[in-house]
């Protein structure tokens, strides 16, 4: 008489298919850890008043987090093709919320009073970078604009190309002058 002996086949394709749902339920729970910065920018939808910071995110290669700018953010060229939300002294609450926001940028020069108080309270985040009048001041913004966005090494860069030949103290030109090349 012969003994039936089981096929260990059906078991070893049923732990392989084990290993592959693990290595799956694995793969998936590491892509929803992922990286924080990388979260970040594709959560981020930043409304910027202000022409030197818009600027200055274009030349830190940041620009994919705008959504919205005010009408005197007009270099480089690129920008005009964002929605804008109104001058920068003379802004509509209901046009920025529009765009909504996840963080409204701007170097403090803004108004009515009325509608910072009214991002406020829908809950938009306001976020005030002071702008730069000297290289000094300028190259510190770059450096703050470039850990708020997570690009440290790019507003380090700007900062290096933008130091040859100025003193530190010299004033730089605002923002919005006929430019030869990027802001840095």
């Amino acid at each position: 008489m012969r003994t039936q002996s089981r096929d260990p086949r059906p078991h070893r394709r049923a732990a392989g298919i084990a290993a592959v749902v693990l290595a799956l339920a694995l793969l998936a729970g590491c892509s929803r850890q992922g990286d924080r910065h990388a979260r970040d920018a594709q959560e981020r939808r930043i409304v910027s008043v202000s022409k030197q910071i818009n600027e200055f995110i274009y030349a830190i290669g940041a620009e994919h987090d705008l959504v919205a700018v005010d009408l005197t953010s007009v270099y480089p060229p690129e920008i005009r093709k964002l929605p804008t939300i109104g001058y920068h002294r003379a802004l509509s609450a209901e046009g920025i919320i529009s765009m909504k926001p996840t963080v409204f940028l701007t170097d403090g020069n803004v108004g009515p009073d009325a509608v910072l108080d009214q991002l406020k309270k829908v809950g938009i985040p306001i976020t005030v970078m002071n702008p730069g009048s000297t290289v000094d001041s300028a190259q510190a913004l770059l450096v703050h604009l470039g850990e708020f966005f997570h690009r440290e090494q790019a507003g380090t860069a700007c900062c290096g190309s933008g130091k040859r030949g100025c003193s530190g103290s010299e004033p730089i030109r605002p923002a919005g002058r006929a430019r030869s090349g990027r802001a840095c």
